[in-house]
């Protein structure tokens, strides 16, 4: 990383020097912020996930386990293996979602023993996973394909059978009518797949615009449609109050704590066998920092017109 700092300068330099300006007093001015951004941030090719990503993992965490404290240490742990891999923000979330939902298989049923008269937890770890991430992250179904590594389709039809599994449990109040499709299907109704129905994909926003919009428009002219839709929204929403999530301000707390950690192995992480070009592909693929290099081209073109 050094290396690839000692070059930023040498370029900066380099364009003071041939536009005839004072190279010393822009580095000067420069260099200590870039320094200070790339090193203090606690981003620099380490963990980069902002609040955002830390409290969906948090959530994820608690959907495979019902103690919060177990939830917690496994999602720090996590978080703490992950960073010495050195990848990007979406990658990173994805490697800790991997390794949570690897160690919720490894260690099966007994840490959530004590929370089985819920029907959420009755469901298979893929499947706690899976609502959490679709009801809490609106995760699309690409993401999650790559994640539990299976086809978007299979996505859909698992997501499906957990939310009519998880609604449908014995002694669960309310009970909802079964979300069936219409026995008469209009030339312009859209298929109704039972196993994955298009009221699903309507409700997770799967669909394109140009699907959307013709679904929306056939809706309101399509009593039928408009009911099966109706039945789907049942079990969707109440799907969505039965996934576990803690209070704001115990929410914001723990997002505090896996922030801090996430901060300090970050810091602590700087890899030592990484090749330079290496360095700067990570680092420059970075949003943040291709913004920053952009200001600093803005700020040199403005002295340019002095």
């Amino acid at each position: 990383m050094g290396g690839f700092l000692m070059f930023f300068r040498t370029v900066i330099t380099f364009y003071a020097t041939v536009n005839g300006f004072d190279s010393r007093a822009i580095v000067g001015v420069v260099w200590p912020f870039l320094c200070c951004y790339t090193v203090t941030g606690g981003k620099t090719l380490g963990l980069h996930m902002d609040s955002h990503d830390l409290n969906v993992i948090s959530h994820l965490g608690q959907a495979l386990w019902a103690d919060d404290t177990h939830a917690e240490k496994a999602s720090l742990d996590a978080i703490t293996a992950v960073t010495s891999l050195g990848l990007t923000s979406e990658r990173s979330v994805e490697k800790v979602s991997e390794a949570l939902l690897q160690r919720a298989a490894r260690e099966g049923v007994q840490p959530n023993a004590g929370a089985l008269n819920r029907p959420f937890f009755r469901i298979s770890p893929e499947e706690r996973f899976l609502l959490s991430a679709l009801h809490v992250g609106r995760w699309s179904y690409v993401r999650l394909a790559r994640v539990l590594r299976k086809k978007t389709d299979e996505v859909a039809r698992m997501a499906w059978a957990a939310r009519l599994h998880i609604v449908s449990a014995p002694g669960k109040a309310p009970c909802v009518p079964y979300p069936t499709g219409s026995d008469l299907r209009g030339p312009k109704c859209p298929e109704y797949d039972p196993l994955a129905p298009w009221t699903q994909k309507f409700l997770d926003e799967e669909t394109t615009s140009a699907e959307r919009i013709f679904l929306q428009n056939h809706i309101m002219s399509c009593d039928r449609c408009r009911q099966a839709l109706s039945r789907s929204r049942n079990v969707y929403y109440l799907a969505d109050a039965m996934v576990p999530r803690p209070a704001e301000s115990e929410s914001n707390e723990r997002i505090r704590r896996l922030e801090n950690i996430a901060a300090r192995m970050a810091v602590a992480y700087i890899p030592r066998r990484q090749g330079f070009a290496r360095s700067v592909a990570v680092f420059v693929s970075r949003r943040d920092v291709q913004w920053l290099i952009a200001a600093i081209f803005v700020f040199f073109a403005v002295l340019s017109l002095k």
